[in-house]
């Protein structure tokens, strides 16, 4: 059950961080082809990271519309 979820977050995640910058999807390739335990590029190491990525790139998005929003609402 866990590793059923751990492969739908993981497919998720690519498809998100494609979606905002395909140079940073190369990490996520990178661990997939990375065996190594301790190496940097270990694929749990890079999946948490790309998702503390990919939730703080949403929140800077909805925090940078939200203020744009509210500051034309407030021009007009």
């Amino acid at each position: 059950m866990y590793r059923h979820v751990f492969w739908f977050l993981m497919l998720l995640l690519l498809l998100v961080s494609i979606g905002y910058i395909p140079t940073f999807s190369a990490f996520i390739f990178l661990s997939l082809f990375s065996k190594k335990k301790g190496s940097i590029f270990h694929f749990e190491t890079i999946f948490l990271c790309c998702w503390v990525y990919v939730i703080g790139e949403m929140l800077l998005h909805i925090y940078v519309h939200s203020t744009y929003f509210f500051f034309f609402v407030q021009v007009n």
